[in-house]
This record gives structure tokens, sequence and C-alpha cells, in this order.
């Protein structure tokens, strides 16, 4: 009802039921005013670690910033794009360093995501 507090879910709703007030109000934000929020959450370690992935994606992606067309072999262009990203670390972020992995966390693994998103890789 609309004489409820904003936030206020009440007891009576099951778990899934909450969740569900949770997610339309989550979807209501907006995308944008969302990824500010979970941007302004980050920690100052993971926003050095988009930095990075950042400056390492400038130096080493710039050729897949736009589309690519044309007569395009897109087997070697991705062996050539997953090469690039090991010999930097950046296959297997999450696994163990015994494995050949960083070792880092999953939240790494969600930031380079994000960041290579914004490149036409293979």
């Amino acid at each position: 009802p609309s004489d409820m507090p904003r936030g206020f879910i009440p007891e009576v709703l099951t778990g899934h039921q909450r969740s569900g007030v949770r997610i339309a109000r989550s979807i209501e934000v907006g995308v944008s005013s969302l990824e500010q929020a979970i941007a302004d959450r980050l920690a100052d370690e993971e926003a050095a670690y988009r930095a990075k992935v950042r400056e390492w994606l400038a130096a080493n992606a710039a050729e897949y910033k736009t589309p690519y067309e044309g007569d395009v072999d897109l087997v070697v262009r991705g062996k050539a794009w997953q090469a690039k990203k090991y010999a930097a670390g950046y296959v297997g972020i999450t696994w163990p360093n015994a494995l050949g992995g960083q070792g880092g966390t999953p939240m790494q693994q969600i930031i380079f995501n994000q960041e290579e998103s914004k490149y036409w890789v293979p």
C-alpha cells in the first residue's frame, strides 16, 4: 500500500515474494543508477583492478574497439585474442595460481568481463 514507508517489506510475505519485491524495486532504479551504485561500493582494491584492466584493454584490444568486417577467420582471430589474454594472466582469473590462474576473486572476474564487453572481441 502507498502508506507503507519506502523499503518496507511486510513480514507476511514469503521469502520468494520478498525477493520479488526487491527485484522489482531494483528494476525501478534503472540500469545506469544501479551500475553507479555498484561502482560506488567497489573497494579500493577492486577499483585499482578495474583501472589496470581498462589500461590493459586499451593497449591490447584497440583493434577490437569497432566491429570487424570483411573476410575474417574468426577462429584465428579468437585464438589470437585468447593467447593475448593468457599471456597477460586474464584467462582463469579465479583459478588457483597452481593451475595457471590468477587466484583472483569472483568480483575480479566480473570486472574483467564488464570491461571486456565494451570491445568487439571474438
